[in-house]
C-alpha cells in the first residue's frame, strides 16, 4: 500500500464502527463492566476495552494503531496531553544520576516537574539560556 493510502485508511477497521468510514470519537471517564470478571479481564488487558479514559479509548486505539504501521513499529502510545508525553519520555531515559539540560524558557509546569519530581528521582536539571 502506498503511504499515501495508508495515511488516510490505516486504524479505520470497518466492522468494529459499525461499517463507519471514520471510526467514532469515543469520549469517555468512568467505563462500565456487565460483570466483575469482565472488569479483571479489562484490567489485566485482556480486553480491548479501556478500562478509564485516561487509559485510552477505542479512538486512541485506531490512532495508536495506524501510527504503528505507518512507522513500522509494532506499537505506538498516544499521550493524553504534551506534558504527559514529556514526563513519559523523561521518565522511561533518566535515572537516578543523571544529568538533563533544558531550555530556560520552558513550558512552566515543565519546569515544575523538573524542580520537583526530577529532583526526587536523583536526577540533576540544567536550566540553560543561549
Amino acid at each position: 500500500m502506498k503511504k499515501d493510502t495508508a495515511i488516510v485508511t490505516l486504524g479505520r477497521e470497518h466492522h468494529p464502527a459499525h461499517g463507519s468510514v471514520n471510526p467514532p470519537v469515543y469520549h469517555l471517564s468512568t467505563v462500565l463492566f456487565p460483570t466483575l470478571e469482565k472488569f479483571d479481564e479489562a484490567e489485566r488487558g485482556k480486553s480491548a476495552i479501556p478500562i478509564y479514559g485516561r487509559y485510552g479509548s477505542l479512538s486512541t486505539q485506531a490512532l495508536e494503531q495506524a501510527l504503528a504501521q505507518l512507522e513500522g513499529a509494532d506499537h505506538a502510545i498516544v499521550t493524553t496531553s504534551g506534558m504527559a508525553a514529556i514526563v513519559l519520555v523523561l521518565t522511561g531515559l533518566l535515572g537516578n544520576g543523571d544529568h538533563v539540560l533544558v531550555a530556560d524558557t520552558v513550558y512552566g509546569p515543565m519546569r515544575r516537574f523538573c524542580d520537583q519530581e526530577l529532583k526526587r528521582f536523583g536526577i540533576q536539571v540544567t536550566f540553560m539560556t543561549r
